[in-house]
């Protein structure tokens, strides 16, 4: 015998082997429960369990429900009872395949056998330790769509096919839910059950002091501001001595500005606010955005709250000193900084060790050559567009004043300390 003949030969008999292994999908059993279900439900649970393939339109199917229980039999019954009093016929092709076809009149199975009586189980929940009734706890059987809800007195009913192995479950929030076989319950007498108050033991939770020593209380009752931890809060681009106040208790803005401070419901007006002991009048750059104060430079600010001594007169809300003084050290300090708006830099020299420092500073806008979209933003909400009538004695209909303005802001900061040589500390 040659090799081409036995190769035939053997791949003959491999085919025969794998036509006896594949089993007829058609031949069952099959075992199903559904209760008021839609039928694309159903014959999508045929599909995946018992690998049949529906061909069928769906405009036709989509709204019919279906109600059937069988426990055995082969295909044919079993769509026999599935489609009991529908407007569909069936037919069974090789391969597990099925086609649905839609008829005028629904189709009446002869000696075809009624539906099994719907099967009941009913209870009642209650609060274990009250007793009361618990309205609003779900009932339902695991893994199906049988379910409902506690009426007012705590009880509830359930209709339909249940298996033996079926799981009848009870869950209220906030309660440990129940599970209970269903078959001890069904078409019996209604059953009673407790629940109890589900009781969650949480981790423990460390709570840890974080401290940033930003803000000291002294003596005199001022609240004492430390400049170099500013970096420290929320961001605003760059630090703002101003606005960081804002992060104290009884400290904000009504208006949203840096500058114009409400302090425990006072008025901005009604605040002093002193820069090496001078009083400061204007107080914000760029509508209030920023203050007037290089951040770079300031050292530390004090602030009074309404408690203040006599020596600060004229005003009755709040006391702001902040000290920009240069540091009698030894080595030199400098600095650059840029954000949308300005230009920001400081230079602090020692000219004698310890004894004489010379600080300069320097902040300037850009927005007059760069016109960011920041800078857009603040000029129309301030100026609403920059639109001006003409007085009423010119003004007509066509006449208007267009008005561009070009912005700019800036400040210089020039310090000598020097200490004497008496110990007098001089600027």
């Amino acid at each position: 015998m040659s090799s081409k003949s036995l190769s035939v030969i053997t791949l003959l008999f491999l085919l025969q082997i794998s036509l006896f292994g594949q089993v007829d999908p058609s031949q069952g059993p099959f075992r199903a429960n559904f209760d008021n279900e839609p039928l694309e439900r159903a014959l999508a649970f045929f599909e995946e369990k018992y690998g049949l393939s529906f061909s069928y339109d769906p405009a036709v199917v989509a709204p019919l429900r279906v109600s059937a229980h069988f426990t055995e039999g082969k295909l044919e019954k079993a769509l026999e009872r599935l489609l009991a009093g529908q407007p569909l016929s069936f037919e069974i092709l090789q391969g597990g395949y099925v086609l649905l076809q839609h008829t005028a009149e629904p189709v009446i199975t002869e000696n075809a056998p009624p539906p099994p009586p719907l099967q009941k189980l009913c209870g009642r929940v209650l609060d274990d330790e009250s007793g009361e009734p618990l309205p609003g706890a779900v009932a339902y059987i695991l893994n199906t769509s049988s379910g409902t809800s506690t009426g007012a007195d705590g009880s509830f009913v359930l209709e339909g096919y249940f298996d033996e192995g079926d799981t009848l479950c009870i869950s209220f929030l906030g309660y440990q839910p129940i599970r209970l076989a269903a078959a001890n319950y069904i078409d019996r007498p209604c059953g009673q059950w407790r629940m109890k108050i589900a009781v969650q033991q949480m981790p423990d939770v460390i709570i840890r002091e974080f401290s940033m020593d930003m803000v000291g209380l002294k003596e005199n009752g001022s609240l004492s501001l430390r400049n170099e931890k500013l970096p420290t809060l929320p961001g605003w681009g760059e630090p703002d001595v101003l606005r960081s106040l804002q992060f104290l208790p009884g400290i904000s803005s009504a208006e949203g500005s840096a500058s114009r401070l409400n302090v425990r419901g006072g008025t901005p007006d009604q605040n002093l606010i002193l820069w090496q002991g001078i009083p400061v009048y204007h107080t914000g750059h760029f509508f209030g955005l920023y203050d007037v104060f290089n951040p770079f430079i300031v050292k530390n600010a004090e602030v009074w709250r309404g408690d203040f001594g006599a020596y600060y007169g004229g005003r009755n809300s709040a006391v702001i000193d902040i000290d920009g003084s240069p540091e009698l050290g030894s080595k030199s300090r400098f600095g650059l900084g840029l954000n949308l708006l300005h230009l920001n830099a400081f230079w602090e020299k020692p000219l004698k060790k310890e004894r004489v420092t010379l600080l300069v500073a320097l902040r300037s806008s850009y927005v007059d050559l760069i016109k960011s979209t920041s800078y857009r933003s603040a000029v129309n909400s301030v100026f609403q567009n920059g639109r001006i009538t003409l007085q009423e004695a010119y003004q007509n209909e066509s006449k208007f004043v267009k008005w561009s303005p070009t912005f700019n802001y800036g400040d210089f900061n020039l310090a000598l300390r020097w200490k004497g040589r008496r110990g007098a500390d001089n600027q």
